[in-house]
């Protein structure tokens, strides 16, 4: 579901429901403004960013692209498996 809500925000939000034609790239890259963290979009994507961390999932995608882990992401990737508390999400970045 999460990831729908990402997909569905950034389809009306940022592409104004414009799709992409087959293998075009639409959004280089999604940011939250450290005025707005706290906001609806600020925590859909702490909440994608916390899920993606606690799954693995990003740890799996370097893998299978052949991206070197780096130091932080090991890092947060076991504390979030962890439940350590930087990893909830009203905790500062």
């Amino acid at each position: 579901m999460l990831y729908w809500q990402v997909g569905s925000r950034i389809r009306s939000a940022i592409l104004g429901e414009k799709r992409a034609k087959y293998g075009e790239k639409l959004v280089t890259a999604i940011a939250v403004r450290l005025e707005d963290r706290t906001g609806p979009w600020g925590k859909l994507v702490n909440d994608a960013i916390i899920e993606w961390l606690t799954s693995g999932k990003i740890v799996e995608l370097e893998r299978k692209w052949g991206i070197p882990q780096t130091k932080w992401l090991g890092e947060m990737t076991a504390k979030c498996k962890a439940k350590d508390p930087s990893c909830r999400a009203d905790a500062p970045y």
